[in-house]
């Protein structure tokens, strides 16, 4: 099944031949549907977006639910999105955060921010600033320039500056001594 997912990643990007949604679903779904979690990632990404199938949030719920649990982290981090936007489930910020916490443990920077900003407004469960940065931090390091690696660097700096000194030091060692899961 890894060659109809590579076909129909290459019908989604359109790398050597021409960009073709349709059929970039059909590949996909064959190979999800054998188990492919990166395949079922892709098909989400999919729904989400309404490309070459009607968009239908549920349907990209179901797919990033079985792709994440295949351990696929950008999938989880995408069910984090739908929970805390309420899209294709009711909208779920405790949810959301058990989501993004398993794409951020596995090195997902983009969950790493959204956690980070997540525990620091006590959004999802109760504030916990010490975590939030060390979250924010590790995003920070990783991200691409640009508006969001930005956002979360002036609310890191930004938490940083109302911690006490014991919460600073003990958050700047959770960074030193954290370590991505594998899996």
């Amino acid at each position: 099944m890894a060659a109809a997912a590579n076909l129909g990643s290459l019908y989604t990007d359109g790398v050597g031949i021409a960009k073709d949604y349709g059929k970039a679903a059909q590949w996909l779904r064959l190979a999800a549907e054998n188990g492919d979690a990166n395949a079922a990632q892709g098909l989400a990404d999919l729904y989400a977006a309404g490309h070459g199938v009607t968009q239908d949030w549920a349907q990209a719920e179901a797919w990033y639910r079985k792709a994440a649990q295949k351990g696929n982290f950008w999938a989880a981090e995408s069910l984090g999105d739908l929970y805390a936007e309420g899209k294709g489930v009711p909208q779920d910020l405790v949810e959301a955060v058990r989501w993004y916490r398993i794409a951020a443990e596995r090195g997902n920077a983009w969950a790493q921010f959204s956690l980070g900003d997540m525990l620091q407004a006590g959004k999802g469960g109760p504030v916990n600033s010490v975590e939030a940065y060390m979250w924010l931090s590790l995003a920070v390091a990783k991200l691409p320039a640009g508006k969001t690696r930005t956002d979360a660097v002036a609310e890191r700096d930004d938490l940083f500056s109302q911690m006490s000194s014991g919460e600073q030091t003990q958050a700047q060692l959770l960074v030193q001594r954290w370590k991505p899961k594998s899996g």
